[in-house]
């Protein structure tokens, strides 16, 4: 994995919690994923760097 792919886009992350919080949390689709899916991908990836 490249650097630019190991570090969390801030800037999306919050644009999608902006997002969401607008819309009552309705769990929209964006480019790629939905809201939850794309939350549990971050998580996801959070906890694999905590291990290394």
């Amino acid at each position: 994995m490249n650097n630019e792919r190991e570090k969390i886009d801030w800037e999306r992350l919050q644009k999608a919690l902006s997002v969401e919080v607008q819309y009552g949390f309705q769990n929209i689709q964006g480019k790629q994923y939905i809201f939850n899916e794309f939350i549990n991908y971050i998580d996801k990836w959070i906890s694999l760097k905590k291990t290394k």
